[in-house]
Formats: C-alpha cells, sequence, structure tokens
C-alpha cells in the first residue's frame, strides 16, 4: 500500500540533499535504494554533474534508462555518466550495492521514472531482458559482462551530434568492456566511410531498424552491402533516396573501382527480415529478382515507391514465395500505365488471405488494368486500406469496384480517385461535377454497404499545389483517415501551409499533434496563426520542456498579431501551456472515444479555471511554473516574449511553485505574471526572514489564491524565534498581515514551518474566509497552538484535518477534541500519522471522533496504541458507515522491548481486530501497519488483500 506521507518525507529528504551536493555524495553508500530514483532525476535535471558521477557509480539497479530524461541531449551531464563507468570499469572491487548492467540511452520508457522507484529495475528493453535473466544468480559472471550502452543514432550528412559523438569514441576506445547496442540506425547523406566506421564500433547484431537515405553513388552501395550482411538480427530494411553513380570505374577511388563496375549492389542474405521498404532507388529497374532472392524469410511489408519496375521485375514478384504472406503492400507512384498487370493480379490472389493494406497510388493505371483486378480484390477479405488515388478511373469502373467490395467488411478506410467524368479537356477539375459525381458514388456504395471512412481525390494541381477532397465518414469514427491526411500534407510542407485556408476544422487537432511529434515547426507556427478553436492546449503535448516547440507556438502568436486582418476562421483567445487537457488530443486523434463537440477546447472548457476577467478578448497565455533554484531555459524564453509583449498579451499563472530561488527573480516574475490570476502556490525558502519580507506585498496581490502551501520554512536557525528582532519580527508581521487580503483561500498546508505561538495566533485571526483544508505537519505544536485552532472560526467548516507528525504526546488533548467536535459535521478526511498519541489521549478523543459522521478516510498509524484502547478506536469507527480508507497502527504488543516487530504477534491479533469492524460493516480498504524498521526501512502491513 502506498504511504503519501512517507512519500512526501521521501521528496523533502531528495530537497535538503540537492542542496548540499557533498552531503548527498557522502550518504549514497546508505541512502535507501528507493531513494535513488528521485534523486538521480533532479540531480540529472538540476545538471548537478558531481552528483549524477557519484550515483552512477553507486547505482542499485541493473538497468540506468537516462535517455528518457534527455530530451535535449547535453555534453556535460553525459560526460559525468560516462566518467562514473570508466571510474567503474577499472575498480576489481566495485560498490557494495551497484547492479548497473545496462545505460539506456534510448528515448523511450518514461513510465521508468514516472511509477514507483521499484521499476527502474525492470523497465528494460527486450534486448536486455535476457540478459538479466542469466545475471541475477551470478556474481561472478555479472562482473565479467561487458556493460551495454543502448542507444538510437541518427546520421544526418556529416552532422552527428556532439554528445553521439563523444559516446562513440568513448565506446571505441573501451570496446573489451563496452558493448555499444543501438537498435534504430538511421543514415542520410553520411559519407560511407564514416557509416562503416561507426558499425564496427557498435554490436551489429542489435541493429533491427535500419534506415538508409543517402545520395551514395552506386559503389558506395555495393562496398556497405558486406556490412549490412553482418547485420543478423535486422527486421526492419527502408532504402530511401538512392541515387546514379556520378563517376566511372576510371575516376573512383582504386579501393572502389570493382565496386562501381557492378550493375547493382549485392544485397547480402536476410534471414530476418520482414519488413522491406525502397523509395526512389534508381537500380531496381531490371534487377528486382536479384533483390528478391536475398530474402530467406517472408516479409510482412514489401513497399516500393517512386521507382521504376520493367515488365519483367513486375512478372517475378509473383513468383517470389517470401511475398505470399504479405500484410502490407505499396506499389504507389510506380506507374504501371505501360505494363501488364496480370503479374499483379496474380500476386494479389496469393496474398489474398493476409492482405491487409493495399496502396497503389500515383500508379497512373487505366480503365482497363484496374477493371481486370476487380475480381481478385474481392477475395482480400482481411483488408482494412486500400489507396487508388492517382489512377484513370472512370464512374462505371468505380461503380464495379464498390459491388466487387461489398464483402470485405474489415475496411476502414477507403481512398478513391475522382472519376475522369470530373476533369474537362485540359486537365482541370470541373467543382461542381466533381462534387455531384462523389455523392453520387456515396449513395451506390451505402445502398451496397456501410462504409467507415471514404476519400475521393482529385489529382493535385501544380500551379496551386492543391488537392480537392471530398471525404464522407461514418458514424463510427476512426483516426486512420486523420492520420493519412496529416501524413500527406505534412510530406509538403508549402501544400500543407497552403491547405489550412480550406482544411476541415476536424483535422487540424490530429494534423497539429502529428507536426508537432514530428517537429515540424514551420507548419506549428503556421497551424498556431490559423487556430480554429478557442483554445490550444499545447502543453498537453509537451511531456518536458522543448524550447524548440516553445518557440514556434509563440512565433505563430507573433505572425497571428502582426496581422491587421486575423484568418477568416481564428478563434484563438487561450493557449494553454499547462500539461493538462490530455483528453482533447486523445479524443480528436482517435485514441479516445468521446463525443465531440461543434466548439471543442472552447474558451470554457480549457479556461473554465480562469477567473471571469482573464476571459476578455487579449489573447492569454496559461501556466503553471515551477521556479527551483534557477530559472530553465523554456521559462527564460516565455519570460523574455511575454515581457515584450505586455500590450497584446498577458501571462496568466494558475499554479507557482518557488523552491530555494532568489526573491529578486520572483519578484520580476510576478511583473510579469499578473499575481491576482495565481491559485496555487507553494513555497519553500531557506532564507525566510529576508524572503518573507521582500515577497509579503507579492502575497497581498494573490486575491485568488486557494491553495497555499508553505514548507520548510525556518524563521531563525541561531535563535529561539521568540528572541527575534524588531526588523525581524516586522518582517513576519507584514507576512502574515497579508493573509487578510485572501479572500478566496479554501487550503492551507504549513509543512515543517516553524513559528512562534504568538504568529499562529496572528495566522489564524488573519484568515478572512472558512478553511476546507487545514495542514500542519512535521513541526512542534505549543498547548496554546493547539487552542488557537480550537477556537478560530475559520477552521469550523474544516473536509480535510491532518496533523500528520505533530507530536502530541507530551500535550493535553482536550483542544484537539473541541476542534473535532466543531468540524464533526463536514470532516471527510482525518491524518494523526506520527502524531505519538497515547492511550489516555485517544480515550479523550474518542467521542468527538465517533460524531464525524461524514468520514471517509482516517489514518492513525505511527501512534502508541495498546490491544485494549485500539479495540475502544475500532468499536468507535465502526458506527461510521462512509468510511473508506481505514490506517490504523499495530498495537504495543506487537513489539519487544527493543521495539522489533513480533511477527507472530502482529499476524495473531491482526484478524482479532478486524473482526471487530466486519462484525458491524464490512470495510473496504483498511490496513494495520507497524512502524517503519530502521535497518531496511520498511513496514509489516496487513491489510485484507495481502494479509501479511
Amino acid at each position: 500500500m502506498s504511504d503519501p506521507a512517507q512519500d512526501t518525507l521521501q521528496q523533502q529528504a531528495v530537497q535538503w540533499l540537492l542542496k548540499d551536493e557533498a552531503l548527498a555524495i557522502s550518504a549514497l553508500e546508505y541512502l535507501p535504494t528507493d531513494f535513488f530514483p528521485p534523486l538521480f532525476k533532479e540531480a540529472f535535471t538540476g545538471r548537478q554533474t558531481n552528483l549524477v558521477r557519484a550515483m552512477v557509480a553507486a547505482w542499485p539497479f541493473h538497468c540506468l534508462p537516462m535517455g528518457t530524461l534527455m530530451p535535449i541531449s547535453h555534453m556535460e551531464t553525459l560526460k559525468a555518466v560516462l566518467d562514473a563507468l570508466d571510474f567503474l570499469l577499472t575498480q576489481k572491487v566495485r560498490p557494495r550495492r551497484w547492479k548497473l548492467q545496462v545505460l539506456d540511452l534510448q528515448k523511450a520508457y518514461q513510465d521508468s521514472w514516472d511509477g514507483q522507484a521499484g521499476g527502474i529495475d525492470v523497465s528494460y528493453t527486450p534486448q536486455v531482458l535476457s540478459q538479466k535473466q542469466t545475471m541475477e544468480h551470478d556474481p561472478e559472471h555479472e562482473v565479467k559482462q561487458p556493460l551495454r550502452v543502448l542507444v538510437d543514432i541518427g546520421l544526418s550528412g556529416e552532422c552527428l551530434k556532439e554528445t553521439d559523438k563523444y559516446l562513440l569514441k568513448w565506446a571505441r576506445l573501451r570496446k573489451g568492456s563496452v558493448q555499444l547496442c543501438c537498435r534504430e540506425l538511421k543514415i542520410g547523406a553520411s559519407h560511407v566511410y564514416t557509416v562503416i566506421e561507426i558499425l564496427n564500433i557498435l554490436d551489429r547484431d542489435c541493429v533491427q531498424d535500419l534506415e538508409l537515405n543517402s545520395w551514395w553513388q552506386q559503389g558506395n552501395h555495393a562496398w556497405f552491402a558486406h556490412c549490412l550482411g553482418q547485420l543478423g538480427n535486422l527486421c526492419k530494411l527502408p532504402l530511401l533516396g538512392i541515387c546514379q553513380t556520378l563517376f566511372s570505374g576510371n575516376s573512383a577511388p582504386p579501393d572502389m573501382k570493382n565496386c562501381v563496375t557492378e550493375p547493382v549492389p549485392q544485397f547480402p542474405n536476410q534471414d530476418c527480415l520482414e519488413h522491406l521498404y525502397m523509395n526512389d532507388i534508381y537500380f531496381l529497374k531490371g534487377n528486382l529478382e536479384t533483390l528478391l532472392r536475398c530474402l530467406k524469410t517472408p516479409l510482412e511489408t514489401l513497399s516500393i515507391t517512386h521507382s521504376q519496375l520493367s515488365q519483367a521485375d513486375l512478372n517475378h514478384l509473383p513468383l517470389s514465395l517470401n511475398l505470399h504472406q504479405l500484410t502490407h503492400l505499396n506499389l504507389s507512384s510506380v506507374v504501371l500505365s505501360c505494363l501488364s498487370t496480370g503479374p499483379l493480379h496474380s500476386l494479389l490472389k496469393k496474398v489474398a488471405a493476409t492482405l491487409k493494406i493495399l496502396e497503389l497510388e500515383g500508379c497512373r493505371m487505366k480503365v482497363s488494368q484496374l477493371s481486370a483486378l476487380l475480381p481478385v480484390l474481392s477475395q482480400c477479405t482481411q483488408l482494412i486500406k486500400i489507396n487508388l488515388r492517382d489512377n484513370d478511373i472512370s464512374m462505371t469502373v468505380l461503380q464495379d469496384l464498390f459491388h466487387h467490395t461489398a464483402n470485405l467488411s474489415q475496411l476502414i478506410l477507403e481512398l478513391y480517385p475522382a472519376p475522369l467524368e470530373c476533369y474537362d479537356d485540359m486537365g482541370h477539375v470541373l467543382k461542381d461535377r466533381f462534387a455531384q459525381h462523389c455523392s453520387e458514388l456515396m449513395d451506390i456504395l451505402r445502398a451496397i454497404r456501410q462504409p467507415k471512412y471514404v476519400c475521393f481525390a482529385v489529382s493535385t494541381c501544380f500551379m496551386f499545389l492543391l488537392t480537392e477532397i471530398f471525404i464522407s465518414m461514418s458514424i463510427n469514427k476512426t483516426p486512420a483517415l486523420l492520420q493519412l491526411t496529416g501524413q500527406s500534407l505534412l510530406r509538403n510542407q508549402a501544400l500543407a501551409i497552403s491547405a489550412l485556408e480550406d482544411l476541415p476544422v476536424n483535422f487540424f487537432p490530429s494534423l497539429f499533434k502529428q507536426a508537432f511529434d514530428g517537429r515540424h515547426m514551420e507548419i506549428l507556427k503556421a497551424m498556431v496563426a490559423a487556430w480554429p478553436f478557442s483554445c490550444l492546449p499545447v502543453g498537453a503535448l509537451m511531456k518536458t520542456p522543448d524550447v524548440e516547440a516553445l518557440q514556434a507556438v509563440l512565433d505563430g502568436v507573433d505572425m497571428l498579431q502582426s496581422q491587421k486582418v486575423p484568418p477568416r476562421r481564428w478563434k484563438l483567445r487561450v493557449l494553454d501551456l499547462r500539461n493538462v487537457h490530455q483528453d482533447f488530443w486523445d479524443v480528436w486523434t482517435g485514441t479516445q472515444e468521446g463525443a465531440r463537440s461543434s466548439e471543442p477546447g472552447s474558451e470554457m472548457q480549457v479556461g473554465k479555471s480562469l477567473p471571469r476577467y482573464a476571459l476578455r478578448r487579449r489573447l492569454k497565455v496559461v501556466t503553471d511554473l515551477s521556479l527551483r533554484f534557477h530559472l530553465k531555459e523554456h521559462q527564460t524564453r516565455l519570460l523574455q516574449w511575454a515581457q515584450q509583449r505586455k500590450g497584446s498579451v498577458r501571462l496568466c499563472c494558475l499554479k507557482m511553485n518557488i523552491c530555494a530561488f532568489p526573491v529578486e527573480t520572483v519578484k520580476e516574475v510576478l511583473d510579469i505574471f499578473p499575481p491576482d490570476y495565481i491559485e496555487e502556490l507553494e513555497l519553500f525558502t531557506n532564507q525566510a526572514l529576508s524572503f518573507l519580507g521582500h515577497f509579503a506585498p507579492c502575497l497581498g496581490r494573490m486575491r485568488n489564491l486557494r491553495k497555499f502551501h508553505l514548507t520548510h520554512i525556518y524563521l531563525n536557525t541561531h535563535r529561539d524565534v521568540s528572541t527575534l528582532t524588531d526588523t525581524e519580527e516586522k518582517c513576519v508581521t507584514k507576512f502574515l498581515s497579508h493573509f487578510s487580503k485572501l479572500n478566496c483561500l479554501q487550503s492551507l498546508s504549513l509543512d515543517g514551518v516553524y513559528f512562534s505561538s504568538h504568529h499562529m495566533k496572528q495566522l489564524f485571526r488573519c484568515l478572512k474566509t472558512p478553511l476546507e483544508s487545514l495542514r500542519i505537519t512535521l513541526r512542534q505544536l505549543s498547548q496554546s497552538d493547539l487552542k488557537h485552532l480550537s477556537q478560530c472560526q475559520r477552521l469550523c467548516q474544516l473536509k480535510h484535518l491532518n496533523l500528520s507528525g505533530v507530536v502530541l504526546s507530551e500535550l493535553r488533548p482536550t483542544h484537539l477534541r473541541v476542534l473535532l467536535e466543531n468540524v464533526a459535521v463536514t470532516l471527510q478526511h482525518l491524518e494523526l500519522k506520527h502524531c505519538r498519541i497515547k492511550d489516555s489521549q485517544l480515550s479523550t478523543l474518542l467521542p468527538a471522533l465517533s460524531q464525524c459522521s461524514q468520514l471517509t478516510r482516517a489514518s492513525f498509524y505511527d501512534n502508541d496504541f495498546s490491544v485494549a484502547v485500539l479495540k475502544d478506536l475500532l468499536q468507535t469507527m465502526a458506527n461510521l458507515s462512509k468510511l473508506t480508507v481505514e490506517l490504523y497502527p499495530a498495537p504495543l504488543e506487537c513489539y519487544d522491548p527493543m521495539n522489533c516487530v513480533l511477527v507472530e504477534k502482529f499476524a495473531q491479533l491482526c484478524p482479532e481486530l478486524l473482526d471487530i469492524l466486519t462484525a458491524k460493516r464490512q470495510p473496504k480498504t483498511i490496513a494495520f501497519v507497524t512502524r517503519i524498521c530502521l535497518e531496511c526501512c520498511r513496514r509489516c502491513v496487513y491489510d485484507t488483500e495481502s494479509r501479511l
């Protein structure tokens, strides 16, 4: 069972360690393993390289998935990690708890850091899992095994990223002790020597996906073929854009003369290849048979696009046994108008039982050719997508096609060309006729079966780079057409931008998300300027800070505001940079079912938490802001942009977190962020007196503040708080006085905040509205403090009361009883963990607890209750029918004189205690919990599910 209080303590401990790097490094030897992931994540993102270096050397898990923390490569942190590995590799005796076998630099497996700490140990890529199984019980073998570094590498020109260069050089020098594994390797226009040199560094058995996109000459590819043959586990091979040789054999380098004279590179046998993509390949014509002979296993995907094929090439397709199980066949932009399509007919017949996707776009097939294929298309019963755009088809043939596909019940996406009757003699589109014929065709199709997505498109007008599209969708929408349209537009930036004016509104979210994921920054910019909804929740797409994408979005706003006449359909009023409203993208891109309103992302939907006056005409940029130690690059960029545009844009921060941040910079930030928009504020500072004094006026302006969380505020670290100087006293008084201006405050949290009794009294007197939630934890309360709590009229409507970590063992419980009686009608959550309440004190509280009829959650663990008094408590709680979560301490009888748990006694008493509750009602979630063991930092828990 998760312990929220323990999680909070862990977070606070991590923050304290980060403030003192030397202390953190010295503590690693004995630090609980659960602390490693959150501490490493904070140190890494904060670029505390010394701490990162030390943590890698002591890493207690098999795998370190560091790539997910590097949205943008950073040389210094990478060097720190590799330096730590160097240190380990030179040690004969490694650190006691060190287990690291895999350094994962791939940008995947974010759940490793988002989930529980223990998840790090099992968040392996499939390639590593088998290795882990053989190592866990063999420490000697674990030391001898080379360290594996997982990475994806992309080569574009000769511009290899600096971090990749450094990593490759580092791995090359340590080849005997480090194994560099690259699952996805992309090669684009890089010199063949460079590529082969990199392949010599990589573990070639790990490469599963190789994308080759280059303008190498013929000989270069032949020379590279030898290396390709050594990629024994290659599953996916896209070959993109391979041009003809630019020099003759005599002018070639001496060691390549023989290669240049070969008509086609002899690609070696591929034993695992499942997906083969060949786009714009010069040497295919007349040589396809030679290439397909290299296949040793059946392909699932064959894609030959934008290439020339001869009749002999086409004839060989149905003869290749390894093409008889295809699920995806793509021959787009392979011109078939001058060829016999008989072999294509034979191939379709052979793959009819397995084929799911058929793409013949741009093949320029004639009416007679397509008519010949219709009978075999009716046999492809597994088809889910068919694309016949840019072929010459008449109305009659289209009607025949629909009748032949009447039984294809799996079809969800159908893309057809506009019939020939939609063009005039010059090839120009007759728009009225296009709309008329498409409507007629849809009526025919609906009379035969119920289609899902159907699209008719005319040929592209090269003068205007536009494509007329007629779309019909069924009620049961799927994302396929949105995805396809987006992919088509994104291939041509100019086309995409020019199409925005007439693009259906429903296509905008899907296209925007695809442009964002594909890093199409110019298209993003244009889409922001043309956004047809009131709100753009772009923050939900930024899982990690993304400076480049943020700049593109801000540039789009600038583009919009520079136009005297805004775009016809533009409605943008709120740009939301918070990581919320994921459902907007899930619904509109089809990943989640849900109703789509006619005005998705409306101002009131996404901006509903803004004050009413925030919904005026001026564009609002809404964000949450975490000011931790120093401004991050994306925050600086946003603030500078907003400061320069104060007259036309207002930045609205709804949730602000300030942690050890200079008060002068905070005030500068609040000059840009109107403080009256802030609804949640968390404040942590180690310079309390000076900070609170300067920050007080800012607090007074936060008139919409609803939640205020003060954590670890020490008014004076050298003297008792009762001996403050006059100046210090004025600072505190000034700060507390501004609580009287917080007219919307509903939740107040004081974690580890050391105010004097006088200051606590002043604070509660300044409250102007009833609180719903009060949290005072990890601090001392005096008898006077409890008295103030019980007398404060603003605390009589509390729904949540949390006094965890407040030691009450030496205080009289009378005032706490009065407070519970005051809130009995409204209280829903009560947290009294770690309070060291004794038997006599609990007995005093029982009558008040019995009145709390609205309680849904109660937590009492880490208190000193005997079996007898704990039974009285359970008898009282048994009458509270709304309780859904109950957490109780193990009774004192479960410990020996050394405070060690007597497990058998604990297991014996817990069922008896549980029976007291079950005799009156059926508890939903209940647990009896021991104290934390100081040796293992864990507890024994008895609950209704797991027992012990």
